[in-house]
């Protein structure tokens, strides 16, 4: 029994290096230096590892950290980033998750200094996400190292900082990336996100949320490659989109005062913030007219989607504060397209008079739509009231003969 336990043992020391780090990719990088007990083989294992995983959580260290706990950890990885066999071997991936506790401020000059050392060791995935209490005021901004900016060898980069505003690099070349995404970012110009769209030739996957700049964001996406697009901006100030992803299936976005959505036929599923647009004025009007085709007309790029959710954000009048809900009803003025969408979730509703208007052109042009959510806001009406609204939809001519409404009230 011993000499059968023995050759065992034995085999598994003959195995590779590529298959050790194979194995090892699954555990996080604590559990992976502990192997360092092993046997003599396995004792310098750890530092040709090209799959660097803190994973906080896979650790079972998943608790708060404060004072010297975060300084352990920083201490740990500093380690393992000296002690690395880094001239001979790449990092290919580098993971730091689920890390949480009370931090300070010389951890993210810190971050910097690993993710500076990491790029430099041609990293292709590069996942970064962490939350907890500053123990200053003070939430400093993190400027994306150039050599993250310009890397060739990246192919993946996700950065979830807490608080900490994202600032991306003026020079970006990223010809290898394909999946981008991004919390908190902030933009110093207009044209800022369109330039980083096009510095990425090929380009997937694209999500950022949070999105903050110091005026009107004008975005510019034009992309053979793209497939999935989630832009979430901070808030509204006049920010408009061009889009043109002829490949793209995925979509959501919010708080665009304009979106020109060009050929997207391969789109299957959407969600969409849309503003009721006011009407310009004219001698004869007092005050600005709203027209729910309008919104409708916005969305006609999006007829083949089969899954689409709408969230309204109301319009407000600037002079007075007080919501416009006035609609401006002339012939011809619905939707002359037909629209395609088997499934669609509208969010955000009050039970308006133009909210109506709107559902009622939907529902005259969406030919083959199944189901129609209607999910009541929260704040702003009352559930008898909406359930009046839902009522009065009923009596709604619809062009589906298959078309079953649902009211969602939370």
């Amino acid at each position: 029994m011993e000499e059968a336990s023995s050759e065992e043992e034995d085999n598994i020391s003959k195995l590779p290096d590529f298959l050790i780090h194979h194995i090892l990719s699954f555990v996080n990088m604590k559990q992976a230096v502990r192997t360092c007990i092993l046997s003599k083989r396995w004792a310098r294992v750890w530092t040709s590892l090209p799959f660097l995983n803190f994973d906080q959580e896979d650790d079972g260290c998943g608790y708060y950290y404060r004072g010297r706990g975060y300084r352990n950890y920083v201490d740990f990885v500093d380690n393992v980033l000296t002690f690395r066999d880094g001239e001979s071997f790449d990092i290919s991936r580098f993971h730091i998750l689920r890390l949480y506790g009370e931090y300070e401020s010389f951890f993210m000059r810190t971050l910097g200094r690993w993710i500076v050392v990491v790029a430099r060791s041609n990293v292709e995935d590069m996942n970064v996400q962490f939350t907890g209490d500053h123990t200053s005021d003070d939430e400093e901004d993190f400027e994306v190292p150039g050599c993250v900016s310009t890397s060739k060898s990246l192919t993946k980069l996700e950065l979830d900082l807490h608080k900490h505003k994202i600032i991306m690099s003026n020079s970006v070349s990223l010809p290898r990336l394909k999946y981008l995404r991004l919390t908190n970012t902030s933009f110093n110009d207009a044209e800022e996100l369109t330039r980083l769209c096009s510095s990425c030739p090929v380009l997937e996957h694209l999500d950022l949320s949070g999105v903050r700049s110091a005026g009107p964001l004008n975005i510019t996406v034009s992309s053979l490659t793209l497939k999935h697009l989630e832009l979430r901006i901070g808030y509204s100030c006049r920010n408009t989109l061009k889009l043109y992803a002829p490949n793209l299936v995925h979509l959501v976005l919010s708080n665009l005062d304009y979106m020109l959505l060009e050929s997207l036929p391969a789109l299957v599923t959407a969600d969409v913030g849309v503003p009721l647009r006011p009407r310009k004025l004219n001698a004869h009007q007092s005050s600005p007219m709203v027209q729910a085709p309008d919104t409708l007309q916005s969305l006609e790029p999006l007829n083949n989607v089969q899954n689409l959710t709408i969230s309204f954000r109301p319009l407000k009048d600037d002079s007075n504060g007080r919501e416009l809900y006035e609609i401006e009803s002339d012939e011809g003025s619905e939707s002359e397209s037909e629209q395609d969408w088997h499934t669609s979730e509208i969010m955000g509703l009050e039970g308006s008079g133009i909210e109506l208007k709107f559902i009622e052109i939907l529902m005259k042009n969406a030919v083959v739509l199944k189901k129609l959510v209607l999910e009541k806001d929260r704040y702003r009406s009352r559930n008898e009231d909406f359930i009046k609204f839902g009522e009065e939809l009923e009596n709604f001519p619809s062009i589906s003969t298959s078309l079953r409404l649902y009211l969602r009230i939370l």
